[in-house]
């Protein structure tokens, strides 16, 4: 890890263990047998009480053992002792994201960050903005900003708010091939890390789909800001300590999304620094439930003390649209004709959805499909529990 003590290199974030060999790993394919058995009652990828996957051979790493060691330790933290008003909260907030950002930096690699033109990109994006001001251009190096579809009207204004030049961003506002490559079972496999009950998924297809126009390099050259993990930044409110809870939650989000196509990969808000000061403070921000957003605007206002010329802009909300005849009649044809399909769960064809975005039972048998299709053709032998 580097030393921003972000989650990044997933070394820390353990999802999976092989039950003979004790081995683990955030990628299932580092801890698979060459020889699988495929349990028929698996429907998702919900954490259970008896931790295990699709596979007999496999177990989920339990919570709080996957959590990294920085941020167990915080667990049981005292909170509330900082005495800060909100607007001093607030810029203490941005700078230890900051802070966080410019440790993990790794002056070597192309850095990449997902941007959805919403609260928490803006945050990241307004403080590489700041750093790049306080270290010049030539410090930043290699740098793409990328957002898809309908956000990518805002997420333009945001970067030329933020002072950004054409050449530092990209829009993709077409998902269509993106999300038809997500629902082709073939395909999809590949990159899928277990069971999910959602189909889409950017973290494989758009980067893969941004280097066959060669915006940007080889994975291993790659180094990926993420804004995943952001409620851990308001887990102390209303009753204490509340970031074990919370760090559930975020587990299973990242047991919901498949593989990451690079393997540096930098989660600002859940840095040590910024939980830290987080749970210390007497000020209270909880946002997580949406109704309560409207009264603190807790990630708004961050990405407003880092850049006072956000206030007011508008977010937007991903749309994709529902998925075509022809591409639901294929994909229903591929699961029929699969190995999951045909021997573990016929009768999930008549659940099929055709609306990609969300979750959906379907998905669940869809991604078991692929995924064991994916495995086949790697060489693993698939048995039938």
């Amino acid at each position: 890890m580097h030393s921003g003590e972000t989650m990044n290199q997933f070394e820390p974030l353990r999802l999976y263990r092989n039950r003979k060999t004790g081995k683990v790993a955030h990628d299932l394919r580092v801890v698979l047998p060459k020889v699988l058995t495929v349990r028929p009652a698996y429907r998702g990828t919900r954490y259970t009480s008896d931790d295990l996957t699709l596979f007999s051979e496999i177990a989920f790493v339990p919570k709080a053992e996957a959590a990294p060691p920085k941020l167990r330790y915080l667990f049981k933290e005292p909170v509330g002792t900082k005495r800060m008003g909100r607007s001093e909260f607030l810029a203490a907030m941005g700078d230890a994201i900051q802070t966080a950002i410019e440790a993990a930096w790794n002056p070597k690699r192309f850095h990449l960050v997902f941007h959805s033109g919403g609260y928490d990109s803006r945050i990241i994006s307004s403080a590489i903005s700041r750093l790049a001001a306080e270290h010049g251009r030539y410090w930043l190096g290699s740098l793409l900003f990328v957002c898809i579809g309908n956000e990518t009207e805002t997420f333009e204004h945001v970067m030329q708010i933020q002072g950004w030049g054409p050449e530092r961003y990209h829009s993709v506002p077409d998902v269509g091939p993106l999300v038809a490559r997500m629902v082709d079972l073939a395909d999809a496999g590949r990159w899928l890390n277990g069971v999910t009950l959602q189909a889409v998924d950017y973290n494989w297809v758009l980067i893969e789909h941004l280097q066959r126009l060669g915006l940007v390099p080889s994975d291993g050259e790659i180094q990926l800001f993420s804004g995943r993990n952001e409620t851990l930044m308001g887990a102390t409110m209303p009753d204490g300590n509340r970031l074990s809870r919370f760090w559930g939650e975020a587990y299973e989000s990242h047991l919901a999304i498949g593989r990451y196509k690079c393997s540096d990969v930098v989660f600002p808000f859940s840095a040590g620094n910024v939980i830290s000061l987080a749970l210390s403070s007497t000020t209270r921000m909880d946002w997580s439930y949406p109704e309560k957003e409207e009264k603190c605007h807790f990630r708004r206002d961050i990405g407003i003390a880092l850049n006072p010329d956000l206030l007011g802009i508008p977010r937007r909300t991903i749309e994709i649209p529902d998925l075509t005849q022809s591409q639901f009649e294929a994909m229903c044809d591929q699961y029929a004709a699969s190995w999951y399909g045909k021997r573990i769960w016929p009768g999930a064809i008549f659940e099929a959805t055709r609306k990609p975005l969300g979750t959906h039972p379907w998905w669940s048998a869809f991604s078991a499909a692929a995924l064991c299709e994916a495995l086949l053709e790697e060489g693993h032998t698939l048995n039938v529990g």
